[in-house]
């Protein structure tokens, strides 16, 4: 018999089941069982988090989804740099690994790029991979929807500058 916490635990998975699936199959680049296990990880750690505090840390300065999101990218950033080594091992021998080296190869672009960014700029990205609306994005933000549009805009010319200028440096190279 569950009692009432963990009831209220369950709702919020069953709510936010989109969000750790986005988060654990980036980081598991299509390994099932690194995907599971990072699954299992995130809902562990959330568990504890929500066991000593509910949703008190939860402050509803953006959607419960983002900050789930936001979360599991958290805990699996520390459990990829506990484990020490890459989440999913693909010989490199097919056509299919060819093409996930490649993504690999963008996502770490991405990653580079995304450090070089400012606070906001880095919330704006994930609001972005989240799917998030602008109307969603200035409610978040505590803005006027043209002006999350605006920021949206500036932010999308900002890395596409910052790639360019990245393809420019490695082909100097």
């Amino acid at each position: 018999m569950l009692n009432q916490q963990e009831i209220e635990f369950q709702e919020l998975i069953n709510r936010n089941r989109g969000p750790v699936k986005k988060v654990c199959s980036l980081f598991s680049k299509g390994d099932k069982s690194c995907f599971q296990d990072m699954r299992q990880e995130v809902y562990c750690r959330l568990w504890d988090e929500f066991r000593r505090y509910g949703l008190n840390r939860f402050r509803h300065e953006c959607a419960e989804s983002t900050w789930i999101f936001q979360f599991a990218v958290h805990v699996l950033c520390n459990y990829c740099r506990k484990q020490d080594k890459n989440p999913a091992f693909v010989p490199f021998d097919t056509h299919e690994t060819k093409a996930i080296a490649a993504r690999d190869d963008q996502f770490t672009l991405l990653d580079e790029m995304l450090e070089r960014l400012g606070d906001r700029d880095r919330r704006y990205v994930m609001y972005y991979l989240e799917g998030l609306t602008y109307n969603e994005i200035a409610e978040s933000e505590h803005i006027t929807v043209p002006l999350a549009r605006l920021q949206m805009s500036r932010l999308i010319k900002k890395l596409k500058q910052m790639a360019k200028q990245d393809k420019n440096e490695t082909e100097r190279i």
